[in-house]
């Protein structure tokens, strides 16, 4: 009876050290899981505030294209009111524009 007992007990010693190796285990791939997991979240928490930062440029780049634009639109306006206000350098390029005529002329 004693020896059973003890085959016993000594069966019951190797299963309960199995099962602390297999959930020592099972412990080790959650901790890798999780670990995998917050670097996940801390990347796409990067990602999310590099794509707002992006998106804020890319509406600040818009407003000053169409501030741009409008102000271009006024010059216009004012250039046609008033002809005669010809800057320096848009009379050399008129001027450059004429004398370029046909490559070969230019031999």
């Amino acid at each position: 009876n004693t020896k059973e007992s003890y085959d016993t007990v000594n069966y019951e010693m190797k299963s309960l050290k199995k099962r602390i190796i297999h959930m020592k285990k099972k412990l080790a791939v959650a901790q890798m899981e999780a670990k995998e997991a917050g670097d996940l979240r801390a990347e796409v928490e990067a990602l999310r505030v590099k794509c707002e930062t992006e998106r804020k440029n890319s509406v600040a780049k818009d407003q000053k294209i169409k501030q741009l634009e409008t102000q271009l639109q006024a010059l216009r306006i004012q250039k046609g009111a008033n002809p005669s206000n010809v800057t320096a350098s848009q009379q050399s390029q008129q001027k450059h524009h004429k004398k370029a005529g046909k490559w070969w002329q230019n031999l």
